[in-house]
């Protein structure tokens, strides 16, 4: 997904306190804890003292520029009764600013005008003063961006025109991630709500003070998979293929200790009550058939499964029907591999480009790979974001054959891990820890950290050459990590262990 279309997404569930983690790119927000599908809105109220589901629809409408967005959203929402309904117009203002030579963007979102109107019965909540401030970082690694952020609200509502007054104070933080095989954005919010005023029955009044506290935990997921669909028939020319499916989930858990009332909603002496709830909304998935090529030489071979998965995302060099899996992976042919998996080659790039008097060649950054090379685009693209940076002065070598700290050192760079080795002691537990080169050192460290590589009996071979097949079975592992182990560490294990 592009940058101006995640940030046109971002734009549009900001305030919906779902901003599709997925598109949290450039930054995401909140001031209401709910969530969505294509189709419908969920959030839950408090106001009453007491958790109401509310569902509805949201309208979006946006405009401004690349570092300063204003937005419209309009809210129309009621529980499953039609008792209480809830209104609500929402305008806000988010600035962008680039910091550290435009690798990282601090967001600050200021909400402009709120208002709001709740109905419970004949009881009218008016929303009367409301103060929101949220900012968030996003820090742009090669083939990842991550993000986190902070926000604080106040919302004091009027109950029919000054009988009581009830307040909200809300303050929360999310953190996230954004990569082409998935996205996942976890927020946690603390709420307190207190209630001053009088309960009006039967045109008796009785005075009520009363607080409470609830907790929402949500989490916005993006999920790729591919799965292997066999044809039934036999007498056909292909065995079957890969099915990229592609499906967003956000769910919103609710925990709380209020008040308990009676049946007119005064205050039943001192008790409390306590609960908890979850509710889930998901998107309808899209599906994607992918090319399957006819290898035949792969056929029964230790490695077939993670080759055809690679083939089919055409990202292994394939000539014919022929892959040949025992031949050394090159340089070139892995940093293409890396660059189509983790989508960092721009839309459009071209060998030379127009200005307005003449046309300007474009030059390659290593004088081995011409912009004719058929991979130069995507080691271009490496080089750029930091990926690699070449063997010697001006010199890549993208037919040398690829040893395993190259291709660990590749991979940890496109998530941006290297910053996560300790600065003075990077020593690891292989056996061979004394040959891992120095440039490869951290890489390898936290690779090992983290569970990508596992080495071979104690051993590490940082300097042994990799097969194209050894090399399928890592690339498929570096996808695994970021399908799997990444949305564990923010989304399970953050909502699990709070």
């Amino acid at each position: 997904m592009k940058k101006g279309y995640m940030l046109m997404v971002v734009l549009l569930f900001i305030f919906l306190a779902q901003p599709m983690a997925w598109a949290a790119q450039q930054f995401s927000g909140h001031l209401t804890e709910g969530i969505a599908n294509e189709y419908d809105y969920e959030e839950v109220t408090f106001i009453t003292g007491e958790p109401i589901l509310l569902t509805g629809t949201a309208k979006i409408s946006e405009s401004g520029r690349t570092d300063k967005v204003s937005t419209r959203i309009t809210y129309s929402l009621k529980d499953s009764t039609g008792t209480v309904k809830l209104s609500r117009s929402v305008s806000f203002t988010t600035t962008l600013e680039k910091k550290l030579e435009e690798q990282q963007t601090v967001s600050v979102t200021d909400a402009d005008r709120v208002s709001e109107t709740i109905t419970v019965g004949k009881d009218r909540y008016t929303l009367e003063d409301c103060q929101y401030n949220r900012s968030a970082l996003t820090d742009n690694k090669p083939g990842v961006d991550y993000f986190s952020g902070n926000w604080n609200a106040k919302k004091t509502y009027n109950l029919n025109k000054d009988q009581a007054k009830v307040v909200v104070e809300s303050w929360g933080d999310t953190v996230g991630y954004n990569h082409a095989w998935g996205s996942t954005e976890t927020q946690k919010i603390d709420n307190t709500i207190t209630f001053s005023g009088k309960k009006v029955i039967d045109k008796e009044e009785y005075d009520q003070e009363w607080s409470g506290t609830y907790q929402c935990n949500l989490s916005f997921n993006r999920t790729k998979e591919l799965t292997y669909k066999p044809n039934e028939p036999t007498q056909i020319s292909f065995a079957g293929g890969y099915l990229q499916t592609e499906q967003e989930e956000q769910t919103l858990e609710i925990s709380y200790d209020l008040p308990v009332f009676n049946s007119n909603g005064l205050l039943k002496n001192s008790k409390r009550e306590t609960g908890d709830d979850s509710y889930k909304l998901l998107t309808t998935p899209t599906q994607k058939r992918l090319p399957i090529p006819l290898l035949r030489d792969v056929q029964g071979h230790w490695a077939e499964e993670d080759i055809l998965k690679l083939a089919s995302l055409e990202a292994l060099p394939i000539k014919g029907n022929y892959f040949g899996p025992a031949l050394n992976m090159t340089r070139g042919e892995f940093t293409w591999a890396i660059a189509k998996l983790a989508d960092i080659v721009p839309e459009t790039t071209t060998t030379a480009r127009s200005t307005a008097r003449k046309t300007v060649q474009e030059v390659s950054p290593f004088a081995d790979v011409p912009a004719d090379h058929p991979y130069y685009k995507y080691i271009k693209a490496a080089c750029d974001k930091g990926i690699v940076s070449g063997t010697g002065t001006n010199r890549f070598n993208p037919d040398e054959p690829l040893t395993r700290a190259q291709a660990v050192n590749m991979l940890i760079r496109t998530m941006g891990f290297e910053g996560l080795a300790p600065l003075y002691n990077s020593t690891t537990s292989y056996r061979d820890d004394a040959k891992i080169p120095y440039w490869a050192r951290d890489a390898i460290y936290v690779g090992s950290e983290i569970g990508l590589i596992s080495g071979k009996n104690g051993y590490c071979l940082p300097n042994q050459t990799m097969s194209r097949a050894e090399a399928a079975v890592f690339l498929n592992r570096f996808i695994q990590y970021l399908q799997k182990d990444m949305k564990y560490e923010y989304r399970e294990r953050l909502l699990n262990f709070r």
